[in-house]
């Protein structure tokens, strides 16, 4: 885990097979007026899975005790992907500890038919062949036009995770509910950081989603696929400042 900086807490939550470290190229200028804390979900960074979870309530719980752990009441939640889909799940079960809530390339929204499918064609395909090959697979289709030390990089992120948690967590993904009744009701900023080439979370689905929520805001970078960490960091860590700023009113607000 990762713990720098100080001020209003921003707690960034990695992705599907990632780690905290997807989070190292935001650090030095986030850190400049925030407390970052970067975990790494269990079964992810060379953790290991355990008894895991068995649904998104149990990780986030998981959340709920790692911020009690730190002594944190509130802080701002950006979530990338999976993380995104953790995060929202937060937001359902614990809303009172949040003062923002960032949706980074990520939804609300519970799996469309065909996606779920495709996710029980992963957990079979996993089973059958183990991480190895699924990884190899998987990292490419992060991005729109990979460079090869983003691919280098993600291959050495993901290669420690954890075979029962990617199967454990692909199935959570392809089940969880839709949490996007749980983001209308917040009565704190939110915002969705979308990719124009995103082939994961599209942007035609992102739009439906925030019209259908009202209140989000919408930060989209036209450049940007699945890893806008990687590929327009200074962009994503524009997006992730403003957020803080609207939401560091209601660190104290009790709001």
């Amino acid at each position: 885990m990762v713990d720098v900086g100080t001020g209003p807490v921003l707690l960034l939550l990695h992705g599907f097979c990632e780690s905290h470290a997807i989070f190292d190229g935001l650090l030095a200028q986030l850190s400049i007026s925030c407390r970052v804390i970067c975990p790494d979900m269990p079964g992810h960074g060379g953790l290991p899975w355990g008894k895991g979870w068995r649904s998104l309530d149990d990780g986030a719980c998981w959340l709920r005790d790692l911020l009690d752990a730190l002594e944190i009441e509130r802080c701002v939640l950006v979530g990338h992907s999976l993380g995104g889909y953790l995060a929202a799940a937060f937001a359902d079960e614990f809303p009172e500890r949040l003062a923002g809530l960032g949706m980074l390339h990520s939804t609300a929204l519970s799996d469309a038919p065909e996606r779920r499918d495709m996710r029980s064609k992963t957990i079979q395909f996993v089973e059958e062949h183990g991480k190895e090959p699924f990884l190899r697979a998987f990292v490419p289709g992060l991005f729109h036009d990979p460079e090869p030390s983003w691919l280098e990089t993600l291959y050495k992120i993901t290669a420690p995770t954890d075979v029962e948690a990617i199967i454990a967590l692909t199935r959570i993904m392809r089940d969880r509910p839709d949490r996007s009744t749980a983001i209308g009701r917040l009565q704190v900023p939110v915002m969705y950081i979308t990719g124009g080439h995103d082939g994961l979370v599209s942007p035609e689905r992102s739009r439906l989603e925030l019209q259908d929520l009202g209140i989000a805001l919408l930060n989209r970078i036209p450049e940007a696929s699945h890893m806008g960490m990687y590929e327009t960091p200074e962009k994503v860590v524009d997006a992730i400042l403003s957020l803080m700023e609207v939401g560091t009113p209601h660190f104290d607000s009790g709001q």
